[in-house]
This record gives structure tokens, sequence and C-alpha cells, in this order.
């Protein structure tokens, strides 16, 4: 845990000095909390780069894309046609890329230090780059179709913006926050959520206009919806949020802000419907439910790295994070 038992006893009870009984009822709720563990069949890929890699999207069994680079000194962009087993690099900026993602349409986009805005088809032979005022740091990138789509970005947990853009990816509506934005997704064509450092935001007409709902506590990392009315939300301390009404209300399925439960990192979500979903975090952190979160299971023996993105595919899920490192699962 983050927090020492006897520090949480002064806290909680205002004790110097804790009896075996309090001490064994903290245990118990601590215990209580743990994620099952299970085996899960996975294999580490190897990798193109020792940069750390922020984005991975699959737009088939074959074909898939990453994101990455050195914060300050360059960016990257990997592709691969053979499910992974070998990347080549198809991009380099000056600065990290961050965001990466692909609509149904195999229509791809990235963001990244510095305004960068990168896009292109999945058939084509690179990306186009440009760059996009409006930020500094761009953190996350969605699109629902080709008519538009949302940019989020901040740094130092502050200074955040929400830029919209149009087909021709030009900035048309930029929006500022007092906290940094780490995440966006749509969960419709009208309906989107953005997600940063103890904020969570709800738009109804694409990002035109947004609302902020009342949820605290967390550095909340990102956001995704497996069908419109259906997302979910995770923290950087642990927290794991549902909504079963398109983002207009959320429930907490675990508090990352309440005492008696363990901080984990968590800096990504994927779910391939309603009920199956993936979080990973980092220090290896690689959680999955069957349930719709409800109860979680943490896959045994994966690496002590952190992991910053993950997705699945036909049945094959595929995680990347830092110094480059790939991994593929059964999903």
């Amino acid at each position: 845990m983050a927090v020492h038992l006897s520090l949480l006893f002064k806290r909680v009870f205002g004790l110097q000095r804790p009896t075996a009984a309090l001490f064994l009822l903290l245990l118990l709720l601590t215990s209580c909390e743990k994620a099952e563990q299970i085996e899960l069949p996975w294999t580490e890929l190897s990798s193109p780069t020792v940069h750390n890699l922020h984005g991975i999207h699959f737009v088939d069994a074959q074909t898939g894309f990453a994101a990455g680079g050195d914060t300050w000194y360059l960016g990257i962009q990997l592709h691969t046609t053979d499910g992974g087993a070998s990347w080549q690099v198809d991009s380099l900026t000056d600065k990290a890329l961050f965001g990466l993602h692909f609509t149904e349409r195999d229509r791809g986009y990235s963001v990244g230090i510095e305004n960068y805005f990168l896009h292109r088809d999945a058939q084509a032979s690179d990306w186009a780059v440009k760059r996009v005022p409006g930020g500094s740091i761009y953190r996350d990138v969605a699109f629902f179709d080709q008519s538009g789509g949302i940019v989020v970005g901040g740094q130092a947990y502050q200074y955040g913006q929400l830029i919209r853009v149009d087909a021709d990816f030009r900035a048309v509506q930029i929006d500022s926050f007092e906290h940094e934005l780490s995440g966006v997704a749509f969960a419709d064509a009208q309906t989107a959520v953005a997600v940063g450092y103890g904020i969570v935001l709800h738009s109804v007409d694409a990002g035109r206009t947004w609302q902020r709902l009342q949820l605290y506590g967390d550095f909340f990392r990102d956001v995704h919806f497996p069908s419109p009315q259906s997302g979910y939300i995770v923290g950087s301390s642990g927290s794991i949020l549902r909504t079963s009404d398109g983002g207009q209300s959320w429930q907490n399925l675990r508090d990352g802000d309440r005492l008696t439960v363990s901080d984990v990192p968590f800096r990504a979500v994927f779910f391939v419907d309603e009920r199956k979903g993936y979080v990973v975090g980092e220090d290896g952190h690689f959680w999955r439910t069957l349930d719709g979160g409800d109860s979680w299971q943490r896959i045994k023996g994966f690496p002590n790295t952190d992991l910053y993105a993950v997705h699945v595919v036909d049945g094959i899920g595929y995680i990347v994070g830092a110094n480059g490192r790939m991994f593929r699962f059964e999903d």
C-alpha cells in the first residue's frame, strides 16, 4: 500500500499504538480489495525502439500501429503487417507522440508535443504531419468519423486545452481549463467525454459545449466506450469508473482516493464489449474483468515495467509501455 498501516490507524482511529484487533481489521479490509491473480498466455514482441511507446492500435489481425518517442527529442510511429511479429518505422518527429486513434474506416490520427498532429489512411505509406495551434502538449485525440475530431492536452497538471478540429484538421474551437487533460473518447457521433487531472467533461454536441461533472479525487488518465451507453474511466491512483448512460453519470467501481484501497497507477483502459475489458498501468499492472468491472483479475507474472496503452482485436491483445517494450496476449 502507498500509506503505511500505522499512519492509517492514526488517521482513521486517532491511535498512536493500534491494538492487534484493529490491525487485523485493517489487514482484512485491504486484503479484500485485492484482485484475484490468474494466468493468461502472453509473449513479449521484438521492438525496434528503446523509447517509450504511448499508443497502440490494430485495425485488423495483421495491421497495427504504435506511437511514442523521447519526450523533447524524438517522436516515432511504428507499423506492422504481420500481427506484431516485426515492425517498421513509419515517421519521425522531433518531439514525442502520445495519442493514437483509428476510426472504423481505418483513418488514423496521432498527436504530441508542440502542436504535432499526424494523420493517415491505414493502407497509406506514411503519416502526413501538421501543426495544429491551440496548445503546446497534446495528450490524446478522438474522431467518431472523418467530419472532425477532438484533441486534448496540457502539462504540469494544469493548462488544459481542448481543441475541436474540422475535416481539414484546422482548429475551429479552442477551450482552456485549469486542469491538464489526458484522454478523450466518443460514445457516438454527438457524445464525447474528456478526462484529466481531477476533471471529467461531458459533451452532447460533438465537443461544441462541455459540462464538467462532479467527479474528483484522481488524475483520470483514460476513457473508453465499447458501446454508445457503456463507458469506463481509469485514474493514476487506481480509480475505475463506469457509465451506463453515455457518460452523463458515473459509478465508482474502485475508489483510488479511499484510504483502504491500495494505489494502482492505471494508465489505459480498453473494453472488448460491455463485459470484458482490460486496464494497464505502471509497475506491470495488467488487470482483466469479465463482468463489466464488478470484479477484476490481475494477470500473474507480467514484467514489472510501466505499461501505457492496450488494444484488442480479433481475440488478440497488444500492450506497449516504457523503453519500447511490446506485448501480445490472448484475449
